[in-house]
């Protein structure tokens, strides 16, 4: 599908916006993401206790993507505490941590602290590739999320960080086997309209400036 491989690259280039990881903010982490970090810590560094658990606590994806591109996966995932919801209490963002984006710059995992323990609230991979999006007057950051299931068929996510948890505001979905190939939130929408909507969407993406797990 065409407009999802032009949506790709433009992904890769316009992550220009950069969020800088706070090393204060790192020395006063909220001790509910302490298990979360030794957790990346252990998978990363290839423990296969991590990586094959049942648990999802651990994404895969974080440390496959690494193997695939050859590269290291504690040097090239890393982490930041951003206010992502604007209520003042950092949120643990796993992003690509390399110079150069080899990992396209995606967002593995947003945790939040609830009732004293780290919850996941969002979550990307590789063919479902997240990124965080400019904060709006309130100080809200946004998301926007992309995947595909194959050539016909591809998802676009769009939505907001509030009160601890990351709320889809829209999703279109393309269906290149249905008699409407673009739905807005259910509706009908025309290819004008849908891209029209991407272009928004991916107009404020931002990426993470992360501490690599490796530091």
């Amino acid at each position: 599908m065409k407009r999802l491989i032009c949506c790709l690259v433009f992904v890769w280039v316009a992550l220009a916006a950069v969020v800088t990881a706070s090393a204060d903010a790192v020395q006063d982490m909220d001790p509910a993401y302490g298990p979360v970090m030794d957790l990346y810590r252990a998978g990363l560094a290839g423990r296969e206790d991590v990586i094959w658990a049942d648990s999802d606590d651990f994404n895969f994806s974080a440390w496959q993507c690494c193997l695939d591109w050859g590269i290291d996966p504690p040097a090239s995932v890393g982490f930041a505490l951003i206010d992502l919801d604007g209520n003042g209490s950092p949120e643990l963002v796993i992003a690509d941590a390399t110079e150069d984006q080899k990992l396209e710059g995606i967002v593995f995992d947003v945790w939040a602290v609830s009732d004293g323990e780290a919850v996941l609230i969002r979550r990307g991979w590789e063919r479902w590739r997240l990124y965080l999006t400019a904060p709006d007057e309130e100080g809200r950051y946004g998301f926007y999320q992309e995947g595909s299931s194959g050539a016909s068929n591809s998802v676009f996510d769009q939505g907001r960080f509030r009160n601890g948890e990351a709320v889809t505001e829209h999703t279109l979905e393309y269906d290149g086997e249905s008699a409407v190939l673009w739905q807005m939130d259910e509706n009908a929408v025309s290819e004008e309209e849908a891209n029209a909507a991407l272009d928004t969407w991916t107009a404020d993406l931002i990426r993470v400036d992360v501490i690599p797990f490796s530091d």
